[in-house]
């Protein structure tokens, strides 16, 4: 009986020894077609990864890329929100299944458990330091509406921040978008300062290693200035954090709903005029994000092209071969493509950027239209036509 068992353990691991290599070869094999720029037939590779792995967010990661190469921007986005909501789920798991996290440690103070040479505040978001942040709460400033955030609550928003830095730039440009336009939740602020740390930290670990191998000392102490300027704002983005998280605000925060009207206490005709002027504002916010989404449709597509061409005419073996061997006219060859390839990229994560923004504007648009509808029911609207999103 034992040997049976035994061979049932054994046969078991091998199955999922030998499915998780089948699933990582067929990623890679995705993969491998995404960065030869076949991304259709890199798309169908991860649509399937993903229906015969339906709990796992890898595939939906590299889907929302193949789409997003091919500027079909509303399945990228699609995507993005199901990786999102997976990768969640996957995070939780590993929690529940570790008692002991590394990271489960006290808030450290400003003098120790520092990224670098400086003063640079570090804070595990783990339960026991939003527990010691919150114990310097003052009671006295839940008033009327005004309540503060608990733990579950907190718990939820960080657990929502991605780890990998694309994704984290994503997220942190999208909580500036709300702050800049002033439809930022209470949760946003708060989300938009701690990714702003994050970055930062980012920067000065990268900093800290161009420092290290720089061998130049007014340049090492160039980069020692930029880290220690960095360090300062780091800090200042985690008081903030700190500081929102410890204030008290109404149960609901979002400015462009009904609930957060009556919270606020302000009388319905105060409220629909300062509304209307924070339309107006969205508006020409909204008509400036389209005319550049609108420009930008058209040239990525040409560079797009112009890429596919200019490829086509160099020989394939100088972009596997080290730049250094090449000789001076291939070298030159190479990066001019390789230059031209970076802008064709930045502009389409411009163009994907200025999508989310346009239509995370349009909805707020909508949403305090929605709410001077419920405040005013027969309230007559004078308002431009609104950009397709």
């Amino acid at each position: 009986m034992k040997n049976k068992i035994s061979l049932l353990i054994l046969t078991a691991s091998s199955s999922l020894i030998i499915s998780f290599n089948a699933f990582a070869a067929t990623l890679q094999e995705g993969i491998s077609l995404y960065n030869s720029g076949q991304y259709d037939k890199a798309a169908e590779v991860f649509n399937n990864i993903a229906k015969e792995n339906p709990k796992s967010s890898e595939p939906h990661l590299w889907l929302s890329k193949s789409y997003e190469a091919n500027l079909d921007l509303e399945k990228s986005l699609s995507e993005t929100q199901i990786y999102h909501s997976l990768k969640y789920q996957e995070d939780q798991l590993k929690k529940a299944e570790i008692k002991v996290l590394p990271s489960e440690q006290p808030l450290e103070n400003n003098d120790s458990n520092t990224l670098n040479d400086n003063s640079l505040r570090v804070i595990h978001w783990n339960e026991s330091s939003l527990r010691e942040i919150m114990s310097k709460r003052n009671p006295d400033d839940q008033v009327r509406n005004l309540k503060f955030l608990d733990l579950k609550s907190l718990k939820k928003l960080f657990s929502d921040i991605p780890s990998d830095s694309e994704a984290l730039i994503r997220n942190n440009g999208d909580y500036k978008i709300k702050y800049q336009a002033g439809i930022a939740t209470h949760q946003d602020l708060i989300l938009l300062n701690r990714t702003n740390a994050d970055l930062i930290a980012l920067n000065i670990e990268t900093k800290k290693y161009e420092r290290d191998q720089e061998q130049d000392i007014n340049k090492k102490k160039i980069l020692d200035n930029e880290i220690e300027r960095l360090s300062k704002d780091y800090n200042a983005n985690i008081d903030q954090t700190i500081k929102l998280i410890n204030q008290a605000v109404y149960e609901n925060t979002d400015p462009t709903t009904y609930e957060y009207f009556i919270d606020s206490g302000v009388d319905a005709d105060s409220y629909i005029k300062n509304t209307e002027l924070k339309k107006v504002d969205l508006m020409n916010s909204i008509n400036d994000v389209s005319q550049v989404i609108r420009e930008l449709k058209k040239s990525v597509p040409l560079q797009e092209k112009e890429l596919t061409l200019k490829r086509s005419k160099i020989n394939g073996k100088l972009f596997s071969a080290d730049i250094n061997t090449l000789l001076p006219v291939d070298k030159e060859t190479v990066n001019n493509y390789n230059t031209l390839s970076d802008q064709a990229s930045k502009n389409k994560d411009r163009l994907y950027n200025y999508v989310i923004e346009q239509n995370n504007l349009i909805s707020a648009y909508k949403k305090f239209n929605e709410t001077i509808k419920k405040i005013k029911p027969k309230y007559i609207f004078k308002d431009p036509a609104l950009p397709k999103e």
